[in-house]
């Protein structure tokens, strides 16, 4: 998450992610594109829950939560952040700290 944010509070120009910015703008549009990014965030899900998973069983991370469910939770939270830091680069705005 750091990352993210710290792109975002970078972008003074507010470009944004390519990904991010084909999603909100040309996917609900074009099927194509929709076919791609759907593919994409399927992969980034699945590799977030691969990490959670062996995080689990080396018990670095708490096995009590679906690891699919915090794979979708933190992919979320990643492209809320993106589209948030589209219109901010105010870090207070993007994180829970302002430190």
């Amino acid at each position: 998450m750091d990352l993210t944010i710290l792109e975002m509070i970078r972008d003074k120009q507010h470009k944004g992610c390519f990904l991010i910015n084909s999603t909100v703008e040309t996917a609900p549009h074009d099927k194509e594109t929709n076919a791609i990014i759907c593919q994409n965030e399927q992969q980034l899900e699945n590799t977030f829950y691969e990490v959670i998973k062996k995080g689990q069983t080396n018990g670095e991370i708490s096995g009590k939560k679906d690891p699919r469910a915090l794979a979708r939770f933190l992919y979320n939270t990643i492209v809320g952040i993106r589209v948030t830091g589209k219109s901010t680069t105010d870090k207070a705005a993007l994180t829970t700290s302002s430190s």
